[in-house]
């Protein structure tokens, strides 16, 4: 990988991370805040949870690797593909949560 690409995906990783935290905190968010509505908390949680899949799709994408017959391209297709249905999953709870 180029140096280029490596921070890339280096900032990619510390994006994922800082939404993953916000979904830790939202968990608890109920213990700081005494009037949270439990359905928007559930909410919160569910809009982030699918932002992170968004984050590792584009990050996948955005740091392909160009060459043409690589194991590592093949891992990259994997992590695209499995975060769509990852990403999906998580569109179709935050849609069942908006219901409440």
């Amino acid at each position: 990988m180029h140096r280029k690409l490596k921070v890339k995906a280096i900032q990619y990783i510390i994006i994922y991370c800082i939404v993953c935290s916000i979904i830790f905190m939202l968990c608890y968010l109920d213990l700081f805040l005494n009037d949270i509505n439990r359905v928007a908390q559930i909410l919160l949680i569910n809009f982030f949870t699918f932002l992170s899949w968004i984050v590792i799709i584009i990050g996948a994408i955005d740091t392909f690797p160009k060459d043409p017959y690589s194991n590592k391209r093949v891992w990259f297709y994997f992590g695209v593909m499995t975060g769509l249905i990852a990403a999906i999953n998580s569109l179709v709870k935050l849609i069942n949560s908006l219901m409440y």
